[in-house]
This record gives structure tokens, C-alpha cells and sequence, in this order.
């Protein structure tokens, strides 16, 4: 399976690099991971996809995140809906079977899924018949747990690729340690 790592932060935020070594620890040799998310913050955009009707191309450059030399990253002049579409039309490889968004830092739920970036960028993917899940965690202050949204998504991960296409499942965690979770890991 191909998953595509995106975000609303942009793609030098911690979430997404927590994110990203995550399923690659997770998941290295079993799927293919690919991050292609904004070079800059993209809070707020929804699904939003910009004035790309304007410009002949769309930037973007390849980046790496420390300890990740294996997995290609990509930064796009654009917001995380763009990211996603870019990807669903092999802009970066080929299409993603999965896209897992995030991890963003303060949840989304209720009013605020309308504007998030985090859950736009799944209900992309969803357009073109991709399962997503958008990963977020209680807003707090350092050190972050990145560590408990990554350890339920890698779990969630298996499950969601065996629902129907096109399902969008939208994750919010509290800032926990992961020695306080019970129950939900990857390969039990």
C-alpha cells in the first residue's frame, strides 16, 4: 500500500515528522510512505486549493526530515487539498491507497472541522475515492506527546485500509503519554 503523509503545518512541523517516523517505523518495508505537504503553515484552509487556475506550474522542492534519508518529502507552494490532489494524480509517484493527515497541534472537532486543513486534506483524497484519516492532539504546551497520536494511528492505519473507499476518519487525542494508552497498538 502507498500512504501519503500531509499536513496543514507545513512540512518542517514537528507533528508531521513525528507523523512520518512513525508509520515508517511502523510500516518500513510493508507500504510505501511518501510526504508531499505545504512548504509553509496552512492552518485554517479547509479544503481549499488556491488560485492554481492562475499559474502555469506549481513550486515545490524536496526536503528532508532528520531520520527519514529513505522516505521522498516534497514541499508545495500550496495548501494540504492541493497536496493531495497533486498526489491522487501521481504529481509525486504514484497514487496514494491511503492518506494519513496531520499530526495537528490542537484538535478538530465540531465547528472547527469546517476549517481545518488537517481533515481538508482528507476529505480530498476522499473525492478521488482515497481513504483518509485526519490525526490531531490536545493543544499544549512542550514537551508534546507526539508519541500517543502516533502510536493509535499506526494502529488505525491496517483497520482503515480494509473499509470502503473513500472513508474519512478524523482522530483527536489528548495530550497523554503513550504509557497510558491501553489496548490499541500496531500488531496486537
Amino acid at each position: 500500500m502507498r500512504i501519503l503523509i500531509t499536513n496543514d503545518d507545513g512540512v518542517f512541523a514537528p507533528g508531521i515528522a513525528a507523523l512520518a517516523r512513525g508509520l515508517h517505523a511502523a510500516f518500513d518495508g510493508d507500504h510505501e510512505l511518501v510526504v508531499v505537504a505545504p512548504l509553509t503553515d496552512h492552518s485554517g484552509a479547509s479544503a481549499a486549493v488556491g488560485p492554481v487556475y492562475e499559474r502555469e506550474s506549481i513550486s515545490f522542492e524536496e526536503v528532508e526530515i532528520p531520520g527519514l534519508s529513505s522516505v521522498p518529502v516534497y514541499g508545495i507552494d500550496g495548501s494540504p487539498a492541493l497536496a493531495v490532489i497533486l498526489a491522487c494524480i501521481e504529481g509525486f509517484g504514484p497514487r496514494p491507497d491511503l492518506v494519513v493527515s496531520g499530526i495537528n497541534h490542537g484538535i478538530n472537532a465540531g465547528r472547527s472541522v469546517l476549517h481545518s486543513g488537517t481533515v481538508g486534506a482528507t476529505l480530498t483524497a476522499a473525492q478521488f475515492g482515497v481513504r483518509g484519516l485526519a490525526v490531531s492532539i490536545t493543544w499544549g504546551t512542550d514537551p508534546v506527546p507526539w508519541d500517543t497520536p502516533v502510536q493509535l494511528a499506526t494502529g488505525i492505519v491496517p483497520v482503515l485500509a480494509t473499509m470502503a473507499p473513500a472513508t474519512v476518519l478524523n482522530l483527536n487525542v489528548p495530550a497523554v503519554p503513550p504509557d497510558r494508552l491501553r489496548g490499541l497498538r500496531h500488531g496486537s
